[in-house]
């Protein structure tokens, strides 16, 4: 399966959007560089301040304009204000635990040795 991530926000976010990364990789998951290449995207959002939060609504909306894939919404945003999410049938609302989204995707989570993928992640 082909996926594509995306972080946003603090030192946590990225290191969790690095861990994400890692734990695809360990699944043997294809970690791809465009939305459009995907079968599955994942967004890890951050919501600390309203402009913040509407730059995250505004990305999902575009994932789900440009892609045709599984768009999975994870980070503070699901937890802070979750009914702002764009309601669409590609959309699901993970939460923002890694177990949650490794669960998800039938992942084994524990361990599971992390690495920085600094460069196959978009960080804004």
């Amino acid at each position: 399966m082909k996926v594509y991530v995306e972080g946003y926000g603090c030192a946590l976010n990225i290191s969790d959007t690095e861990k994400i990364i890692g734990l695809l990789k360990k699944n043997r998951f294809v970690i791809v560089n465009k939305p459009s290449e995907a079968d599955v995207v994942i967004i890890n959002t951050c919501a600390v301040k309203l402009p913040t939060e509407n730059r995250m609504i505004k990305r999902i909306r575009e994932l789900i304009s440009e892609t045709n894939a599984k768009i999975l919404v994870f980070g503070c945003l699901t937890a802070i204000n979750p009914e702002r999410i764009p309601k669409n049938r590609r959309v699901v609302v993970v939460g923002t635990k890694l177990s949650e989204l490794a669960k998800l995707l039938n992942l084994r989570e524990k361990n599971v040795e992390f690495s920085p993928e600094l460069e196959e992640v978009k960080f804004n």
